[in-house]
């Protein structure tokens, strides 16, 4: 839109699926954006590819179709540039393995949901920051096109089922152009851990999560451990370089409710203060 709220342009899906909820935009410098989101393809439409049609009507098809017959859907991640003018620069995917679980029931022919992107951001110099919560593999690509392949590691008794919450917090960090450059991945032994949401100051990246932990048991992040005394689903908050190797602190909000469920989480900060708030 214009300033005075006017229709400048429209960029849109023709075929495929976009996730509510699970899609994310920041401005560029040179006048665009870049979007994250999470993406599949129409059920009882594997045979398709993604597209996309952009504000000069050119279509961008994702490289991407998926014919087994005993699926009905699969999603992976992807990032998209699109200019000033409305023309899409590029897309990148985020590969999510869909084999199934080992102790799969319902979902045993392929496990349909292995990603979750709830925070996206840019800093000054162009890089890309994804994080969410991943339950499967996840490979990315290197500007050479090499492979990056990054590993959950708490689905142990997982079998599947998108409405049981495991999986870990991932960050990723991209390249202007969406290649891979680093990543983070939490640790421990939590049951579920993952971002809800990014922001950068002052050169460093702050995280908002939500956790859920074993009693006795660490939760990691980096260096820094938290040792729940119960299993409820709690808020936490962390800071990070933006090399995403040193973590400078992790404090963990723990909720005295059994069972109590976390919605629409958000952060933001003041001049000298940090806000989380919620549901």
């Amino acid at each position: 839109l214009g300033k005075d709220g006017s229709h400048l342009w429209t960029v849109s899906s023709t075929t495929g699926d976009i996730a509510s909820n699970e899609e994310w935009g920041c401005a560029t410098a040179d006048g665009g954006i870049v979007v994250a989101m999470k993406v599949r393809h129409t059920q009882g439409h594997l045979n398709e590819k993604i597209n996309f049609i952009d504000a000069l009507g050119n279509n961008t098809s994702l490289d991407w179709v998926y014919e087994d017959p005993n699926h009905k859907r699969k999603e992976n991640g992807a990032v998209m540039k699109v200019s000033a003018e409305g023309a899409i620069e590029w897309v990148k995917m985020i590969e999510m393995d869909d084999k199934p679980q080992p102790k799969a029931t319902h979902y045993s022919t392929n496990t349909p949901w292995g990603l979750y992107i709830h925070g996206f951001v840019a800093d000054h110099e162009g890089n890309l920051y994804v994080g969410g919560r991943m339950c499967t593999e996840m490979t990315v690509y290197r500007a050479d096109g090499s492979a990056v392949t990054i590993a959950p590691h708490n689905i142990t008794d997982w079998d599947g089922d998108p409405q049981k919450f495991v999986g870990n917090t991932f960050i990723l960090k991209l390249d202007p152009n969406g290649n891979y450059l680093t990543h983070f991945v939490s640790g421990g032994e939590s049951t579920c851990d993952g971002i809800r949401q990014l922001l950068i100051k002052d050169n460093k990246l702050y995280c908002l999560l939500t956790l859920k932990g074993k009693p006795n048991t660490q939760i990691m992040m980096g260096d820094k451990g938290f040792t729940p005394v119960s299993d409820y689903y709690s808020y936490a908050t962390m800071r990070i370089d933006l090399n995403l190797k040193n973590v400078d602190w992790f404090n963990v909000y723990e909720s005295s409710l059994p069972k109590s469920a976390i919605n629409i989480p958000g952060m933001s900060f003041t001049k000298d203060a940090m806000w989380i708030y919620g549901q």
